[in-house]
Protein backbone atom coordinates (compact mmCIF):
# COMPACT_ATOMS: atom_id res chain seq x y z
CA UNK A 1 0.00 0.00 0.00
CA UNK A 2 2.82 2.44 0.87
CA UNK A 3 4.45 1.80 -2.53
CA UNK A 4 1.23 2.86 -4.24
CA UNK A 5 1.05 6.02 -2.13
CA UNK A 6 4.69 6.82 -2.92
CA UNK A 7 4.10 6.32 -6.63
CA UNK A 8 1.06 8.61 -6.57
CA UNK A 9 3.03 11.31 -4.72
CA UNK A 10 5.95 11.03 -7.16
CA UNK A 11 3.65 11.37 -10.16
CA UNK A 12 1.91 14.34 -8.55
CA UNK A 13 5.25 16.03 -7.84
CA UNK A 14 6.41 15.39 -11.42
CA UNK A 15 3.20 16.82 -12.87
CA UNK A 16 3.54 19.84 -10.59
CA UNK A 17 7.10 20.47 -11.78
CA UNK A 18 6.09 20.16 -15.44
CA UNK A 19 3.22 22.54 -14.88
CA UNK A 20 5.54 25.01 -13.15
CA UNK A 21 8.07 24.82 -16.00
CA UNK A 22 5.33 25.51 -18.54
CA UNK A 23 4.03 28.45 -16.57
CA UNK A 24 7.52 29.84 -16.13
CA UNK A 25 9.47 28.83 -19.27
CA UNK A 26 13.15 29.50 -19.42
CA UNK A 27 16.52 28.21 -20.37
CA UNK A 28 18.49 25.86 -18.20
CA UNK A 29 22.25 25.86 -18.52
CA UNK A 30 24.36 23.00 -17.21
CA UNK A 31 28.16 23.24 -17.34
CA UNK A 32 31.13 21.50 -15.77
CA UNK A 33 34.76 22.40 -15.86
CA UNK A 34 35.51 25.67 -17.58
CA UNK A 35 35.57 24.47 -21.13
CA UNK A 36 32.85 25.80 -23.50
CA UNK A 37 32.35 22.29 -24.82
CA UNK A 38 31.18 21.13 -21.40
CA UNK A 39 27.95 23.08 -21.51
CA UNK A 40 24.44 21.75 -22.03
CA UNK A 41 21.52 24.09 -22.33
CA UNK A 42 17.89 23.65 -23.16
CA UNK A 43 14.40 24.48 -22.07
CA UNK A 44 13.70 23.96 -18.40
CA UNK A 45 10.61 21.82 -19.13
CA UNK A 46 12.64 19.44 -21.26
CA UNK A 47 15.31 19.13 -18.55
CA UNK A 48 12.68 18.33 -15.92
CA UNK A 49 11.19 15.68 -18.17
CA UNK A 50 14.60 14.13 -18.81
CA UNK A 51 15.46 14.10 -15.13
CA UNK A 52 12.14 12.42 -14.31
CA UNK A 53 12.65 9.80 -16.99
CA UNK A 54 16.21 9.23 -15.77
CA UNK A 55 15.01 8.61 -12.20
CA UNK A 56 12.33 6.23 -13.51
CA UNK A 57 14.91 4.34 -15.59
CA UNK A 58 17.24 4.16 -12.56
CA UNK A 59 14.42 2.84 -10.39
CA UNK A 60 13.54 0.14 -12.92
CA UNK A 61 17.20 -0.82 -13.31
CA UNK A 62 17.71 -1.13 -9.55
CA UNK A 63 14.57 -3.28 -9.24
CA UNK A 64 15.80 -5.54 -12.05
CA UNK A 65 19.21 -5.93 -10.37
CA UNK A 66 17.51 -6.69 -7.01
CA UNK A 67 15.30 -9.25 -8.70
CA UNK A 68 18.30 -10.95 -10.34
CA UNK A 69 20.18 -11.00 -7.04
CA UNK A 70 17.13 -12.51 -5.22
CA UNK A 71 16.49 -15.06 -7.95
CA UNK A 72 19.20 -17.33 -6.60
CA UNK A 73 17.66 -17.31 -3.14
CA UNK A 74 14.22 -17.97 -4.56
CA UNK A 75 15.57 -20.86 -6.61
CA UNK A 76 17.24 -22.31 -3.51
CA UNK A 77 14.00 -22.01 -1.57
CA UNK A 78 12.05 -23.68 -4.38
CA UNK A 79 14.62 -26.50 -4.52
CA UNK A 80 14.42 -27.06 -0.76
CA UNK A 81 10.62 -27.14 -0.82
CA UNK A 82 10.63 -29.54 -3.76
CA UNK A 83 13.15 -31.79 -2.01
CA UNK A 84 10.99 -31.85 1.14
CA UNK A 85 7.91 -32.67 -0.93
CA UNK A 86 9.72 -35.50 -2.72
CA UNK A 87 10.93 -36.85 0.61
CA UNK A 88 7.39 -36.88 2.03
CA UNK A 89 6.12 -38.62 -1.11
CA UNK A 90 8.80 -41.31 -0.78
CA UNK A 91 7.89 -41.69 2.88
CA UNK A 92 4.25 -42.23 1.92
CA UNK A 93 5.24 -44.70 -0.80
CA UNK A 94 7.27 -46.76 1.65
CA UNK A 95 10.68 -46.00 0.14
CA UNK A 96 12.13 -45.36 3.59
CA UNK A 97 15.83 -45.13 2.71
CA UNK A 98 15.33 -42.67 -0.15
CA UNK A 99 12.87 -40.66 1.93
CA UNK A 100 15.35 -40.30 4.79
CA UNK A 101 18.09 -39.05 2.44
CA UNK A 102 15.82 -36.52 0.73
CA UNK A 103 14.41 -35.22 4.00
CA UNK A 104 17.86 -34.64 5.45
CA UNK A 105 19.30 -33.04 2.29
CA UNK A 106 20.32 -29.42 3.02
CA UNK A 107 18.20 -29.59 6.17
CA UNK A 108 20.12 -26.81 7.92
CA UNK A 109 18.90 -24.38 5.25
CA UNK A 110 15.30 -25.66 5.36
CA UNK A 111 12.45 -23.37 6.38
CA UNK A 112 11.05 -25.97 8.81
CA UNK A 113 13.89 -28.31 9.83
CA UNK A 114 11.83 -29.67 12.73
CA UNK A 115 9.25 -31.13 10.32
CA UNK A 116 11.97 -32.64 8.15
CA UNK A 117 13.70 -34.21 11.15
CA UNK A 118 10.48 -35.78 12.49
CA UNK A 119 9.67 -37.19 9.04
CA UNK A 120 13.24 -38.50 8.70
CA UNK A 121 12.89 -40.12 12.14
CA UNK A 122 9.77 -41.91 10.91
CA UNK A 123 11.68 -43.15 7.85
CA UNK A 124 14.53 -44.42 10.04
CA UNK A 125 12.01 -46.06 12.38
CA UNK A 126 10.43 -47.96 9.50
CA UNK A 127 13.91 -49.28 8.68
CA UNK A 128 14.23 -50.38 12.34
CA UNK A 129 17.17 -48.00 12.69
CA UNK A 130 16.07 -46.89 16.15
CA UNK A 131 19.33 -45.13 17.07
CA UNK A 132 19.09 -42.92 13.99
CA UNK A 133 15.39 -42.36 14.70
CA UNK A 134 16.15 -41.06 18.18
CA UNK A 135 19.00 -38.91 16.88
CA UNK A 136 16.79 -37.17 14.31
CA UNK A 137 14.17 -36.53 16.99
CA UNK A 138 16.85 -35.05 19.24
CA UNK A 139 17.94 -32.80 16.39
CA UNK A 140 14.32 -31.73 15.81
CA UNK A 141 14.03 -30.67 19.43
CA UNK A 142 17.32 -28.78 19.22
CA UNK A 143 16.05 -26.76 16.26
CA UNK A 144 12.73 -25.94 17.92
CA UNK A 145 12.50 -26.37 21.69
CA UNK A 146 8.82 -25.35 21.60
CA UNK A 147 8.05 -28.54 19.64
CA UNK A 148 8.57 -30.77 22.68
CA UNK A 149 5.02 -32.12 22.56
CA UNK A 150 5.13 -32.92 18.83
CA UNK A 151 8.51 -34.61 19.11
CA UNK A 152 7.53 -36.46 22.28
CA UNK A 153 4.29 -37.98 21.02
CA UNK A 154 5.97 -38.92 17.74
CA UNK A 155 8.73 -40.69 19.63
CA UNK A 156 6.31 -42.47 21.98
CA UNK A 157 4.09 -43.59 19.12
CA UNK A 158 7.06 -45.07 17.26
CA UNK A 159 8.39 -46.71 20.42
CA UNK A 160 5.02 -48.37 21.00
CA UNK A 161 4.84 -49.74 17.46
CA UNK A 162 8.37 -51.13 17.97
CA UNK A 163 7.16 -52.72 21.26
CA UNK A 164 9.66 -50.64 23.21
CA UNK A 165 7.18 -50.25 26.03
CA UNK A 166 9.65 -49.29 28.76
CA UNK A 167 11.12 -46.50 26.62
CA UNK A 168 7.65 -45.34 25.60
CA UNK A 169 6.57 -45.34 29.26
CA UNK A 170 9.52 -43.11 30.21
CA UNK A 171 8.82 -40.77 27.29
CA UNK A 172 5.12 -40.41 28.14
CA UNK A 173 5.59 -40.01 31.90
CA UNK A 174 8.00 -37.18 31.14
CA UNK A 175 5.48 -35.60 28.76
CA UNK A 176 2.59 -36.03 31.19
CA UNK A 177 4.37 -33.89 33.78
CA UNK A 178 4.12 -30.93 31.39
CA UNK A 179 0.89 -31.86 29.60
CA UNK A 180 -1.15 -33.78 32.25
CA UNK A 181 -4.48 -33.56 30.40
CA UNK A 182 -3.41 -33.71 26.77
CA UNK A 183 -5.75 -36.27 25.09
CA UNK A 184 -3.19 -37.92 22.85
CA UNK A 185 -0.62 -38.21 25.63
CA UNK A 186 -3.28 -39.88 27.80
CA UNK A 187 -4.29 -42.22 24.97
CA UNK A 188 -0.72 -43.35 24.33
CA UNK A 189 -0.03 -43.71 28.04
CA UNK A 190 -3.16 -45.86 28.48
CA UNK A 191 -1.96 -48.11 25.65
CA UNK A 192 1.49 -48.50 27.20
CA UNK A 193 0.08 -49.24 30.67
CA UNK A 194 -2.26 -51.81 29.14
CA UNK A 195 0.59 -53.64 27.41
CA UNK A 196 2.75 -53.45 30.55
CA UNK A 197 -0.19 -54.71 32.66
CA UNK A 198 0.36 -51.79 35.05
CA UNK A 199 -3.16 -52.05 36.41
CA UNK A 200 -2.74 -49.75 39.42
CA UNK A 201 -1.44 -46.89 37.26
CA UNK A 202 -4.08 -47.55 34.62
CA UNK A 203 -6.78 -47.44 37.31
CA UNK A 204 -5.57 -43.98 38.36
CA UNK A 205 -5.81 -42.89 34.74
CA UNK A 206 -9.34 -44.21 34.13
CA UNK A 207 -11.29 -41.16 35.47
CA UNK A 208 -9.43 -38.80 33.13
CA UNK A 209 -9.87 -41.18 30.19
CA UNK A 210 -13.61 -41.34 30.90
CA UNK A 211 -13.95 -37.59 31.45
CA UNK A 212 -12.22 -36.65 28.19
CA UNK A 213 -13.63 -39.58 26.17
CA UNK A 214 -10.15 -40.21 24.85
CA UNK A 215 -10.93 -43.77 23.74
CA UNK A 216 -13.73 -45.19 21.64
CA UNK A 217 -16.47 -46.83 23.75
CA UNK A 218 -15.42 -50.35 22.72
CA UNK A 219 -11.76 -49.60 23.51
CA UNK A 220 -12.68 -47.98 26.82
CA UNK A 221 -14.71 -51.07 27.74
CA UNK A 222 -11.73 -53.30 26.90
CA UNK A 223 -9.34 -51.20 29.00
CA UNK A 224 -11.72 -51.01 31.97
CA UNK A 225 -12.39 -54.73 31.91
CA UNK A 226 -8.71 -55.68 31.66
CA UNK A 227 -7.78 -53.25 34.44
CA UNK A 228 -10.39 -54.55 36.86
CA UNK A 229 -9.73 -58.19 35.99
CA UNK A 230 -6.02 -57.66 36.61
CA UNK A 231 -6.59 -55.85 39.91
CA UNK A 232 -9.21 -58.32 41.17
CA UNK A 233 -6.99 -61.27 40.26
CA UNK A 234 -4.11 -59.68 42.15
CA UNK A 235 -6.28 -59.13 45.25
CA UNK A 236 -7.58 -62.70 45.09
CA UNK A 237 -4.02 -64.04 45.20
CA UNK A 238 -2.93 -61.68 47.96
CA UNK A 239 -5.83 -61.85 50.40
CA UNK A 240 -9.13 -63.04 48.97
CA UNK A 241 -12.45 -61.42 49.83
CA UNK A 242 -11.21 -58.82 52.38
CA UNK A 243 -8.68 -57.48 49.88
CA UNK A 244 -11.36 -57.37 47.17
CA UNK A 245 -13.72 -55.38 49.38
CA UNK A 246 -10.98 -52.94 50.32
CA UNK A 247 -10.09 -52.42 46.66
CA UNK A 248 -13.73 -51.82 45.71
CA UNK A 249 -13.99 -49.08 48.33
CA UNK A 250 -10.99 -47.33 46.77
CA UNK A 251 -12.25 -47.44 43.19
CA UNK A 252 -13.45 -44.14 41.62
CA UNK A 253 -17.23 -43.72 41.42
CA UNK A 254 -16.94 -43.36 37.63
CA UNK A 255 -15.76 -46.98 37.60
CA UNK A 256 -17.94 -48.58 40.30
CA UNK A 257 -21.15 -47.39 38.66
CA UNK A 258 -20.36 -49.24 35.44
CA UNK A 259 -22.35 -52.52 35.02
CA UNK A 260 -19.25 -54.39 33.87
CA UNK A 261 -17.39 -53.39 37.03
CA UNK A 262 -20.33 -54.57 39.16
CA UNK A 263 -20.30 -57.91 37.34
CA UNK A 264 -16.53 -58.42 37.65
CA UNK A 265 -16.63 -57.59 41.36
CA UNK A 266 -19.42 -60.12 41.98
CA UNK A 267 -17.58 -62.72 39.89
CA UNK A 268 -14.39 -62.16 41.90
CA UNK A 269 -16.28 -62.50 45.19
CA UNK A 270 -17.66 -65.77 43.88
CA UNK A 271 -14.13 -66.98 42.99
CA UNK A 272 -13.09 -66.06 46.54
CA UNK A 273 -15.98 -68.31 47.69
CA UNK A 274 -17.62 -65.39 49.49
CA UNK A 275 -21.03 -66.52 48.28
CA UNK A 276 -22.99 -64.51 50.85
CA UNK A 277 -21.48 -61.15 49.84
CA UNK A 278 -21.62 -62.04 46.15
CA UNK A 279 -25.31 -63.02 46.31
CA UNK A 280 -26.25 -59.92 48.33
CA UNK A 281 -24.31 -57.70 45.95
CA UNK A 282 -26.09 -59.14 42.90
CA UNK A 283 -29.51 -58.92 44.58
CA UNK A 284 -28.96 -55.26 45.44
CA UNK A 285 -28.00 -54.35 41.89
CA UNK A 286 -30.64 -56.50 40.17
CA UNK A 287 -33.27 -54.77 42.27
CA UNK A 288 -31.98 -51.44 40.93
CA UNK A 289 -31.53 -52.39 37.26
CA UNK A 290 -31.88 -55.56 35.24
CA UNK A 291 -28.79 -57.12 33.66
CA UNK A 292 -28.72 -60.50 31.91
CA UNK A 293 -25.05 -60.94 32.87
CA UNK A 294 -25.77 -60.32 36.56
CA UNK A 295 -28.79 -62.62 36.44
CA UNK A 296 -26.77 -65.39 34.81
CA UNK A 297 -24.11 -65.10 37.52
CA UNK A 298 -26.76 -65.09 40.28
CA UNK A 299 -27.99 -68.48 39.07
CA UNK A 300 -24.49 -69.96 39.23
CA UNK A 301 -23.72 -68.98 42.83
CA UNK A 302 -24.11 -71.73 45.45
CA UNK A 303 -26.87 -69.84 47.22
CA UNK A 304 -26.56 -69.55 51.00
CA UNK A 305 -30.35 -69.02 51.26
CA UNK A 306 -32.16 -70.81 48.44
CA UNK A 307 -35.66 -69.90 49.57
CA UNK A 308 -34.82 -66.19 49.56
CA UNK A 309 -33.08 -66.53 46.19
CA UNK A 310 -36.18 -68.13 44.65
CA UNK A 311 -38.43 -65.44 46.10
CA UNK A 312 -36.15 -62.84 44.52
CA UNK A 313 -36.34 -64.67 41.17
CA UNK A 314 -40.13 -64.80 41.30
CA UNK A 315 -40.24 -61.08 42.06
CA UNK A 316 -37.97 -60.31 39.10
CA UNK A 317 -40.16 -62.49 36.89
CA UNK A 318 -43.08 -60.17 37.59
CA UNK A 319 -41.21 -57.41 35.73
CA UNK A 320 -39.06 -59.42 33.30
CA UNK A 321 -41.67 -61.99 32.26
CA UNK A 322 -40.29 -65.00 30.38
CA UNK A 323 -36.81 -63.63 29.93
CA UNK A 324 -34.80 -66.75 28.89
CA UNK A 325 -31.85 -65.74 31.10
CA UNK A 326 -34.20 -65.38 34.08
CA UNK A 327 -35.79 -68.75 33.28
CA UNK A 328 -32.35 -70.37 33.13
CA UNK A 329 -31.45 -68.78 36.46
CA UNK A 330 -34.64 -70.19 38.02
CA UNK A 331 -33.86 -73.65 36.58
CA UNK A 332 -30.44 -73.59 38.22
CA UNK A 333 -31.86 -72.38 41.53
CA UNK A 334 -34.48 -75.14 41.57
CA UNK A 335 -31.77 -77.64 40.66
CA UNK A 336 -29.77 -76.46 43.70
CA UNK A 337 -32.93 -76.99 45.74
CA UNK A 338 -33.25 -80.51 44.24
CA UNK A 339 -36.67 -79.60 42.88
CA UNK A 340 -35.94 -81.45 39.65
CA UNK A 341 -39.43 -81.22 38.17
CA UNK A 342 -39.46 -77.42 38.25
CA UNK A 343 -35.79 -77.30 37.21
CA UNK A 344 -36.63 -79.44 34.15
CA UNK A 345 -39.58 -77.19 33.30
CA UNK A 346 -37.56 -73.97 33.44
CA UNK A 347 -34.62 -75.46 31.53
CA UNK A 348 -36.95 -76.55 28.73
CA UNK A 349 -38.73 -73.17 28.65
CA UNK A 350 -35.41 -71.30 28.52
CA UNK A 351 -33.76 -73.26 25.69
CA UNK A 352 -36.90 -73.16 23.57
CA UNK A 353 -36.82 -69.37 23.74
CA UNK A 354 -33.06 -68.86 23.45
CA UNK A 355 -30.92 -71.91 22.55
CA UNK A 356 -27.90 -72.22 24.81
CA UNK A 357 -25.31 -74.98 24.50
CA UNK A 358 -24.48 -74.93 28.20
CA UNK A 359 -28.16 -75.09 29.18
CA UNK A 360 -28.73 -78.03 26.79
CA UNK A 361 -25.90 -79.90 28.50
CA UNK A 362 -27.18 -79.14 32.01
CA UNK A 363 -30.70 -80.25 31.06
CA UNK A 364 -29.44 -83.46 29.42
CA UNK A 365 -27.44 -84.35 32.53
CA UNK A 366 -30.48 -83.65 34.73
CA UNK A 367 -32.65 -85.87 32.54
CA UNK A 368 -30.03 -88.59 32.71
CA UNK A 369 -30.10 -88.39 36.52
CA UNK A 370 -33.88 -88.65 36.42
CA UNK A 371 -33.64 -91.78 34.31
CA UNK A 372 -35.22 -90.17 31.24
CA UNK A 373 -32.74 -91.74 28.85
CA UNK A 374 -34.54 -90.97 25.58
CA UNK A 375 -35.15 -87.33 26.55
CA UNK A 376 -31.52 -87.04 27.66
CA UNK A 377 -30.24 -88.41 24.33
CA UNK A 378 -32.53 -86.10 22.37
CA UNK A 379 -31.34 -83.09 24.37
CA UNK A 380 -27.70 -84.08 23.88
CA UNK A 381 -28.32 -84.32 20.12
CA UNK A 382 -30.15 -80.98 19.86
CA UNK A 383 -27.45 -79.30 21.96
CA UNK A 384 -24.66 -80.76 19.83
CA UNK A 385 -26.31 -79.63 16.59
CA UNK A 386 -26.75 -76.13 18.03
CA UNK A 387 -23.12 -76.01 19.20
CA UNK A 388 -21.95 -76.88 15.67
CA UNK A 389 -24.45 -75.08 13.43
CA UNK A 390 -25.63 -72.31 15.81
CA UNK A 391 -29.14 -72.94 14.61
CA UNK A 392 -31.80 -73.49 17.23
CA UNK A 393 -34.63 -75.99 17.06
CA UNK A 394 -37.55 -76.63 19.31
CA UNK A 395 -36.94 -79.25 21.99
CA UNK A 396 -40.00 -81.44 22.71
CA UNK A 397 -39.51 -83.84 25.61
CA UNK A 398 -41.51 -87.04 25.98
CA UNK A 399 -43.86 -86.92 28.93
CA UNK A 400 -44.27 -90.71 29.42
CA UNK A 401 -40.72 -91.40 30.58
Amino acid sequence: MRYLVGLVLAIAAFIALVYWSIQYPGITLVSWNSEPTHIIQGRTAAFILYIGLAFLALHLALNAIYGLLGLRQRLKKYYRQRTLARGLVKLTEGNWSRAEKLLLHQIDAADTPMVSYIAAARAAHMQEAYDRRDEWLRQALQHDSSARLAVGVSQADMQITAQQFEQAYATLINLQQTYPKHPYVLKLLARVLYFRESWDELLALLPELLAQKVLKPEDMYKVEKATLEGLFEKQLKEGGSPKLKNLWQRLPSEVTLHPEAIYLYAQSLMKAQDYITSAEWLETNLNQFWSDKLADLYGRIPQPNLDQALRNAQQWQSTQGNNPVLLLMMARLYKQQSNNALAKHYYESSVNQAPNAEAYLELAELLKELGETNNAQQTYAVGLRYAIHKKGERLILLSNE
